[in-house]
């Protein structure tokens, strides 16, 4: 077997195919004088909306005097990014077909990782309508765990950046957060990660704002407080070697699960915490950490300490986790 070392994955499924649950009281101790959140460890939907739109495929256009395609002949590729078309930000697939033109087009594109523009001459197929000829990717779809909420029902979700599927980061502009359910969960093993297997429902209960390198940010709908416990969140310095408990509704039902944070990294803006499962109800369930379990929040001393955020590959049971004032430094 391949030996692997030192390789992380990011827990949220970036593909089509989605998941989810629900959420009860978890208790946990709280502080007076300080600022208070709402702990959530609840598996939602996510529908998100990147920064251009990606290139999957390059297709002809039959016109009436030939066929090709312009995008092709331009020099775009699959995975490259169209950002602008005509100095005009797309933030939807229907953008494309907004402000496109007949003649040369201006489209900004990302290539390679290098921004560059380049002039695209549409094909008009035989129905008339103007073409570049390319197949291009929908919404970001894919399930993950809401961390905490304010008192206003802002949420923080997932801990880390959104990948495509070659792992470049994405970033996000929107979206939204909906209801999902679990069908099944995949357990890790050594070499291949976990994951959580569902649907997301077509109802969206919140908003998704942006989403950066400690996560996604965005406001839950009909947000109603009294329906979960609140708690202070620790400070820099506090998250200590030692026992920890991670909150979540992965069996159908918010529960507490035991885990220990081996290390503390306060000086990184990520992966600060790196954490090992030991919770023998979890592991008979999961494996670990497994994908989909992106956000999950990890109490300490009363105190919300922190997010876990990947799963080591080659040790299902252990992974990263993203302090809670690294995730709260981008939360307004």
């Amino acid at each position: 077997m391949k030996k692997f070392k030192k390789r992380i994955f990011p827990v949220l499924i970036l593909i089509i195919s989605v998941f989810a649950a629900f959420y009860r009281k978890s208790p946990v101790k709280v502080f007076a004088d300080e600022k208070y959140y709402y702990i959530s460890g609840e598996v939602f939907g996510f529908s998100l909306i990147s920064e251009g739109i990606t290139v999957i495929g390059l297709s002809d256009v039959v016109t009436n005097e030939k066929t090709y395609s312009p995008a092709k002949d331009a020099g775009i590729k699959p995975d490259d990014v169209i950002t602008k078309i005509n100095e005009n930000k797309l933030k939807s697939d229907s953008d494309i077909d907004k402000y496109i033109k007949s003649g040369y087009n201006e489209l900004e594109i990302i290539s390679g990782g290098k921004t560059k523009n380049i002039l695209v001459k549409p094909a008009k197929d035989i129905n008339g309508n103007l073409r570049l000829g390319i197949f291009i990717r929908g919404d970001i779809c894919g399930i993950g765990t809401v961390s905490y909420y304010d008192s206003d029902g802002r949420f923080s979700a997932l801990g880390h950046e959104i990948y495509d599927k070659e792992y470049a980061k994405t970033p996000i502009i929107g979206g939204a957060l909906k209801e999902a359910g679990i069908t099944k969960i995949i357990k890790g093993t050594k070499g291949i990660p976990g994951e959580i297997q569902g649907y997301i429902k077509s109802a969206d209960t919140g908003t998704i704002e942006y989403g950066i390198s400690t996560g996604i940010y965005g406001e839950k709908k009909k947000f109603d407080k009294s329906a979960y416990q609140k708690i202070t969140a620790a400070h820099r310095g506090e998250a200590k070697i030692g026992k920890a408990t991670a909150i979540s509704n992965i069996s159908g039902s918010t529960e507490s699960y035991d885990i220990k944070i081996v290390k503390v990294i306060e000086e990184k803006k990520e992966k600060n915490l790196v954490i090992k499962v030991n919770d023998e109800k979890l592991l008979s369930l999961t494996g670990g950490i497994v994908q989909g379990m992106s956000g999950t929040p990890i109490i300490q001393n009363g105190k919300l300490i922190g997010i876990i955020t990947h799963v080591f590959i080659n040790d299902p049971k252990s992974g990263y986790g993203l302090s809670i004032q690294n995730s709260l430094d981008n939360f307004n």
